[in-house]
């Protein structure tokens, strides 16, 4: 269905929505993969899942035991009300909300490869914001946009087949960050730790792969994914005759019969 917003599904209608005319478009097609994982979190308790279901709930436990340690360093101190707050908040924020969008983050990259990573970088510049965005006050439905890119990133280096495209992205990501100026806050790691988020990545590819889903070095070829990660291709290598080429290959694959 249309949608004059971004993205977005309904779980427990089944129901997609894209924006206006965006199937005619290629570049931010993969965040089609991201949607399509909010779903398994509806059914976590179908016996064809367990193994994501396992490993989403180790995820959860995991940052819960992250936060009571961080907490009981807390207590330790004196003054310490607003921290303590703060680190209530974002283990409500992690465990109500951002483990699920992570995991959704992952299953985008390990269904759709660097067009994923891209996708990501170009919606982040295009809405705009803080990247280190850390919430203080108030719950956030979703995780700052670089700690997103962090978790992304490590999952496409864990595949192998992609550190050229890990290292154009990471790359042009920092010169984004630079050229804007921003910066991340002291509660930015807390928030964000990276040995919790790497060890969150690792979980959810073990998860997402027992479940049966072909990642994107396998051997075999996916019309749909290889589509959007030449748009990417494309658009940066030719850019002058991206628009052409793009309408010719959205043509194609939407007429073209599935397979």
């Amino acid at each position: 269905m249309s949608s004059q917003d971004y993205f977005h599904i309904y779980s427990d209608f089944h129901l997609l929505f894209l924006p206006l005319l965006e199937s005619r478009f290629l570049l931010h097609l993969p965040d089609i993969y991201h949607e399509l994982c909010h779903p398994l979190h509806s059914h976590l308790d179908a016996p064809n899942l367990e193994p994501y279901a396992d490993a989403f709930t180790a995820s959860l436990f995991a940052m819960v035991g992250y936060f009571q340690n961080q907490t009981l360093a807390a207590e330790r101190l004196r003054n310490q009300e607003a921290r303590l707050f703060q680190l209530r908040l974002w283990r409500t924020c992690w465990t109500k909300y951002w483990t699920e969008e992570f995991f959704c983050d992952l299953f985008g990259v390990l269904t759709a490869g660097p067009a994923y990573v891209w996708s990501h970088y170009h919606l982040s510049v295009k809405r705009g914001g803080d990247p280190f965005a850390t919430p203080i006050r108030r719950e956030s439905t979703h995780p700052a946009d670089d700690a997103r890119m962090r978790a992304i990133l490590f999952m496409l280096r864990s595949l192998g087949a992609f550190d050229s495209e890990a290292q154009l992205i990471e790359r042009t990501w920092h010169k984004f960050i630079s050229m804007m100026g921003y910066r991340a806050p002291a509660e930015y790691y807390l928030c964000y730790p990276d040995k919790q988020i790497e060890t969150l990545v690792l979980t959810a590819r073990e998860g997402i792969e027992k479940i049966g889903i072909v990642v994107a070095t396998s051997t075999a070829h996916a019309r749909v994914r290889d589509t959007l990660n030449n748009a990417w291709r494309v658009f940066w290598q030719l850019p002058a005759s991206f628009a052409e080429w793009e309408s010719n290959e959205a043509s194609t694959l939407l007429s073209s019969p599935r397979g």
